[in-house]
């Protein structure tokens, strides 16, 4: 614009670009009053100018993101207290399995269901079972030659109580698969097994698959209700 304002005081211009340049002058005249005359009254009657209404449209955008943000992590949250609530806790249910253990503590009747043979091994190991005495009483299992299926559910029963999980499981599964006439009190226990060395998972399916009739039922239905 200037360099035709300087074109028409030079004068060499002819009548309509006189008009042309006049004509844009006097517009933009009339733009610059007409934008301070706006910004005037915006910022008397609303405190707003040019840089408030930048910082604050970058504060809306921020608390957009952030709000966006907020409602995503309390979704996160719920999900995840959802989750905890409604999963099953293998603390409940592994303290619910030791109790049963700890209250239902078996004891060798001492009568053999199976062969004599290493009659002096297996009656020191009965006796060792009975005292609580589980680790001398697995020592003496460990030692008996042909193992009956007596002495297979009673070392178990010692490594169960040990604590010796994995041993246990190992032991009590030959006979919980099998025709044994300890094949309820094995599956039973297998199952207190699983769940005190963390496998909810196969805990469940063994003690989902037990007969109402079979044994300890009842405390298998309370179990299967705390692993739900």
């Amino acid at each position: 614009m200037s360099k035709k304002l300087g074109k028409l005081v030079d004068g060499n211009l002819n009548e309509g670009e006189i008009d042309s340049i006049l004509s844009e002058a006097i517009q933009a005249k009339f733009d610059a009053e007409l934008r301070l005359d706006l910004e005037k009254s915006l910022r008397q009657d609303y405190n707003l100018t040019r840089e408030s209404q930048r910082i604050e449209l970058k504060e809306r955008r921020g608390n957009r993101r952030f709000s966006l943000l907020a409602a995503i992590a309390a979704s996160l949250a719920l999900f995840i207290l959802a989750w905890i609530v409604f999963q099953p806790s293998p603390g409940n249910v592994q303290e619910l399995a030791s109790a049963y253990l700890t209250t239902s503590e078996i004891y060798h009747g001492g009568a053999l269901k199976g062969n004599t043979e290493n009659e002096e091994a297996r009656t020191q190991a009965i006796r060792s079972f009975n005292a609580g005495e589980y680790a001398q009483a697995e020592q003496y299992f460990s030692g008996i030659g042909n193992k009956t299926e007596e002495d297979l559910f009673y070392s178990g029963m010692s490594s169960l109580y040990l604590k010796e999980y994995k041993d246990a499981i190992a032991k009590l599964r030959s006979l919980a698969g099998s025709d044994s006439r300890f094949q309820e009190e094995a599956n039973w226990y297998l199952a207190i097994a699983y769940i005190l060395d963390g496998d909810l998972a196969t805990a469940r399916e063994l003690l989902s698959k037990m007969e109402p009739s079979s044994w300890n039922h009842d405390k298998t239905r309370k179990l299967l209700e705390a692993l739900e």
